[in-house]
């Protein structure tokens, strides 16, 4: 991903995972990375630069010195042979599933699936008889859609905003380490 940074201004990317690459920048960046358990460090990148971190990270913080925009890319895994660089992706058995009230959308046409530290997706599925979409996102037209009777996993930890017309339903669960 690419990111404009203002000198002395933080840049937060908050994706969890456990390889950093600086893949261009113009000069070094220090990179505040806090991990699921609390711990914290921060190191100097120069371009190029890869990180393997010791555990699971929740967020980074960007600092520049000077304005520039920098690539950096932020994963779960490595994969690099000389002929490709990428993310690896597993399926990971580990966890539990956890069923959250059905939600019936009312006047305000909202609902926020609250944040939690522990949670490694979301599970949504529009009922097959609402009348239109609803969105991952905070009003019609803005997100993703979700057709009824479609389904979507989102992975994330962070609070997720959900709108559907008055009388739509969605059902939520969550998979949780």
């Amino acid at each position: 991903m690419k990111l404009a940074l203002n000198a002395g201004e933080p840049n937060v990317i908050g994706k969890r995972g456990n390889y950093i690459l600086l893949a261009d920048s113009v000069e070094p960046v220090d990179i505040f990375i806090e991990y699921m358990n609390g711990d914290t460090e921060t190191l100097k990148f120069y371009v190029q630069r890869g990180y393997t971190a010791p555990s699971e990270f929740k967020q980074l913080r960007v600092l520049s010195e000077v304005n520039q925009t920098i690539e950096i890319e932020v994963m779960r895994g490595r994969v690099e042979d000389g002929r490709l660089s990428g993310e690896v992706g597993a399926q990971v058995k580990a966890g539990a599933y956890s069923g959250l009230p059905m939600v019936t959308f009312g006047a305000t046409k909202l609902h926020t699936v609250p944040e939690n530290a522990n949670r490694k997706e979301v599970i949504l599925k529009a009922s097959l008889d609402n009348a239109s979409a609803v969105f991952i996102g905070s009003a019609e037209n803005v997100g993703i859609p979700i057709e009824p009777g479609e389904g979507w996993a989102v992975e994330t930890w962070a609070d997720l905003v959900l709108w559907g017309n008055t009388g739509d339903q969605v059902f939520i669960g969550e998979t949780v380490y």
